[in-house]
């Protein structure tokens, strides 16, 4: 039985500091030891063992998280997590119709999980001061009639057709750039002032790029900014990110339908940092 890391004391405290988070690593003797869940630690020398004991450095500020040491890589993941997830809380904060911000226009690929083609594009776009509203979200699903016959087992078994909200639009490979950039004219996102949204968005946006489609450089990843707000060095999958948010969904990887998850999704975050913001000025008002 191991010792509690309360009842030891630490050789080396180690404070990283990734944007406005506070990440620490203790070390206690030859261990490094790590925070598995709110309420238990181990270390890596037993990770069987789940006696729980509280933060040795608890009692130091709130904002000291306990992880293990964190590498360089682990660091601008991180540090490219917390961006996006300033840049929600600033259009938190921005949105409706005296914001800056118009719109936002998610976007979603499907490719060959086994080679180079665009499969489907989902494409889903709400204005500003229309993002309360979730009967708001306009959303388009194209599939690449070149490739119709190519299904992706691994991922979704083959979901092109099942569209949930409205009708699919068969484009050929040769139109695909021409008929994205109309839609995106149709739904009113061709300006600077429209937000691109998505889930590991810059991979879409790379393949975008392939099909000779610029869809413009104000992004927000919805998949770092709960990250950053989880605190995670490991990515979050959407799924996940549904079911903590408590959103419905039915058949997913479907371009359409993911675009559309994905951006209500990202209004549900919207919501929940006014709901933050909402409670903390209610705290401050009773001081």
């Amino acid at each position: 039985m191991r010792q509690r890391l309360s009842e030891c004391t630490p050789t080396r405290v180690d404070y990283h500091v990734v944007g406005s988070i506070v990440y620490t690593n203790i070390k206690v003797g030859a261990f490094d030891w790590k925070k598995d869940s709110w309420n238990e630690w181990s270390s890596n020398d037993d990770a069987g063992d789940n006696d729980a004991s509280p933060s040795p450095i608890s009692s130091l500020s709130p904002v000291l998280q306990p992880t293990i040491a964190l590498t360089k890589n682990q660091y601008r993941v991180l540090d490219i997590a917390n961006t996006h997830l300033t840049k929600l809380q600033t259009l938190s904060i921005a949105r409706g119709a005296g914001g800056d911000t118009k719109g936002y226009l998610a976007i979603d690929i499907e490719k060959n999980e086994r080679g180079p083609e665009i499969l489907e594009v989902g494409l889903a776009h709400v204005l500003a001061s229309d993002s309360f509203f979730l009967l708001a979200i306009n959303a388009r699903h194209l599939v690449v009639e070149d490739h119709n016959k190519i299904n992706n087992h691994r991922t979704g078994y083959n979901q092109k057709l099942n569209f949930n909200f409205g009708v699919l639009e068969m484009v050929q490979e040769s139109m695909l750039a021409s008929r994205i950039d109309e839609i995106v004219v149709e739904l009113g996102c061709a300006r600077d002032d429209v937000v691109r949204i998505g889930h590991s968005i810059h991979n879409d946006i790379a393949w975008l790029k392939t099909a000779g489609v610029e869809l413009g450089l104000d992004v927000c990843d919805i998949g770092k900014a709960y990250q950053a707000k989880k605190q995670s060095i490991q990515s979050i999958g959407l799924y996940t990110m549904m079911d903590e948010l408590l959103v419905g969904y039915e058949n997913l990887h479907n371009g359409g339908n993911d675009a559309y998850y994905t951006l209500e999704v990202f209004l549900r975050m919207l919501e929940v940092e006014d709901m933050g913001r909402q409670n903390k000025s209610e705290q401050d008002s009773l001081l």
